[in-house]
C-alpha cells in the first residue's frame, strides 16, 4: 500500500499511526485529513509549484484514491 518512502514521510511529518498492521477506516481518514492539510499549507511554493513536502504530500493522496 504505502511505500516506505511515504510511511517514513508521515512519520517524519507527526503521523502517530501503526503501518505494521491492517490500517481501519479512521486511520485512513486520519493520514487524508492531515496529508491534505499539509498539502494546502506547505505543498506549493509562491509560484504555485510543488514543494518537495508537496510531492510526496501528492503521492500519499494519490496512494489514499486507490483504496
Amino acid at each position: 500500500m504505502f511505500s516506505d518512502e511515504q510511511i517514513k514521510f508521515m512519520k517524519k511529518q507527526g503521523i502517530k499511526i501503526n503501518f505494521n498492521k491492517p490500517l481501519n477506516d479512521e486511520e485512513f481518514e486520519e493520514i487524508d485529513d492531515y496529508i491534505s492539510r499539509l498539502l494546502q499549507i506547505k505543498g506549493f511554493d509562491k509560484d504555485y509549484k510543488p514543494t518537495p513536502i508537496g510531492i510526496m504530500a501528492e503521492s500519499i493522496m494519490d496512494t489514499l484514491a486507490t483504496i
